[in-house]
């Protein structure tokens, strides 16, 4: 197997763009949909942040993950009331 097995190709990308919210939940990875910004526009499976930093240059990292926390936390109960108003 060589590193040209495991790459993507653009016919791929076009695909993943394509599925429904059910078929992209099916892939057997991790796959992030972005608009032009950077924006996330959605995702399966789960997601996740790591934060690495060098502690002299940011010192208070725990009080940058827990606003992280808070803020992800916030998001998805708007999400999830969204989704309940959606429904109703």
């Amino acid at each position: 197997m060589t590193n040209e097995d495991h790459l993507i190709g653009r016919a791929d990308i076009e695909r993943i763009q394509s599925l429904s919210e059910q078929e992209l939940d099916q892939l057997p990875f991790g796959a992030i949909r972005l608009d032009r910004d950077g924006t996330i526009l959605s995702y399966n499976q789960a997601l996740y942040f790591s934060f690495i930093c060098e502690p002299r240059m940011l010192p208070d990292l725990p009080v940058l993950t827990n606003a992280a926390e808070a803020a992800y936390g916030e998001l998805l109960s708007a999400a999830r009331t969204r989704t309940e108003q959606a429904r109703a």
